[in-house]
């Protein structure tokens, strides 16, 4: 059975991601970052390239999104 359809490896997946999460800042937010980096991948090059194609107004820009 592969992976993503073996049950208990998900479970196991998801147990490892509950204990990485482990709130904001610090090592274990840096850790479970770093563990869904691939996962962000595409969101991050959509903002970047909106970011490219924006003319803001003014000197600061606030972007406001979801958490590693």
């Amino acid at each position: 059975m592969a992976p993503k359809q073996n049950p208990l490896m998900r479970l196991n997946a998801w147990l490892r991601d509950a204990w990485r999460a482990g709130g904001t800042g610090g090592l274990n937010w840096h850790l479970h970052a770093a563990a869904s980096q691939a996962r962000w991948h595409n969101t991050q090059q959509q903002i970047d390239r909106w970011l490219a194609r924006v003319q803001p107004t003014q000197r600061q820009l606030l972007l406001i999104g979801g958490s590693a």
